[in-house]
């Protein structure tokens, strides 16, 4: 039959094939040399990388070392993430101007030190969210009455426009813990086409106590229509919080 003949035809080209590869090898001792060559080099080279990789994490180590050996850095440059050209001090209200500015390096700054130092203390330890809105409402207080309201709207831009979520969530808790007038220009974001925003605001009116009961019904409606299971999962949270910020801890 022609496909028997076919068949056999192609089984007789491979044997020939395999019978002269294996006749070209036997002749030319030269090719396996070349590849036991190239088996050598690569296993040279691979223990070359391997060693210079182990010189690399003895250094790293001895730097580590040296750098937890080192005195602690200046109180004053503790909150500093992006160099060494921190001003020397914050003081009380400056974080929130340079929050409110526009020069991502101050907001970057500012959200900074306020995170690191409204951790300070067992009471930070035991409840962060209280401690960051009561740091923040002294913040505030630091500010002139005529000076906080100009604030708000530089601050809701920050919220909508820098690239850090650090700084985005400091400036929601700031615009909540501002008073009346921060907190309804930072509900109106609540149904933000970007998701981290929500979030964002939703954690910002989650700090509030008793004060921001008004804001329930808001957060109640938001939380009914949100369809990513981060923000409403943020949502009920800030809802409870403010309703249980009476109950006594358990």
């Amino acid at each position: 039959m022609p496909e028997g003949i076919v068949g056999a035809t192609l089984v007789f080209a491979a044997l020939c094939l395999a019978v002269a590869l294996i006749f070209r090898r036997l002749n030319h001792p030269g090719e396996r040399r070349r590849e036991q060559h190239i088996r050598s080099d690569s296993t040279a080279i691979a223990k070359s990388v391997a060693r210079a990789r182990n010189k690399s994490f003895v250094a790293a180590r001895k730097r580590a070392r040296a750098i937890a050996a080192a005195p602690p850095p200046a109180a004053d440059r503790a909150f500093d993430h992006r160099g060494d050209d921190a001003p020397p001090e914050l003081s009380e209200g400056s974080k929130l101007e340079m929050l409110a500015s526009s020069d991502p390096q101050s907001r970057g700054r500012a959200a900074f030190a306020i995170t690191m130092q409204s951790c300070v203390g067992d009471d930070a330890e035991d409840d962060p969210g209280g401690a960051l809105r009561l740091f923040l409402e002294n913040e505030w207080s630091a500010i002139a009455l005529e000076k906080r309201e100009g604030l708000v709207k530089p601050l809701v831009t920050t919220l909508l426009e820098d690239e850090s979520l650090l700084v985005i969530e400091i400036a929601a808790a700031a615009l909540a813990t501002q008073g009346e007038d921060g907190l309804t220009a930072l509900l109106e974001y609540i149904d933000h086409p970007d998701f981290c925003v929500r979030s964002k605001v939703a954690i910002g009116t989650g700090l509030l106590d008793k004060a921001g009961r008004w804001a329930v019904p808001r957060l109640l409606r938001a939380a009914t229509t949100e369809r990513v299971p981060l923000v409403r999962g943020d949502l009920v949270r800030a809802i409870n919080r403010i309703e249980n910020a009476d109950a006594p801890a358990s």
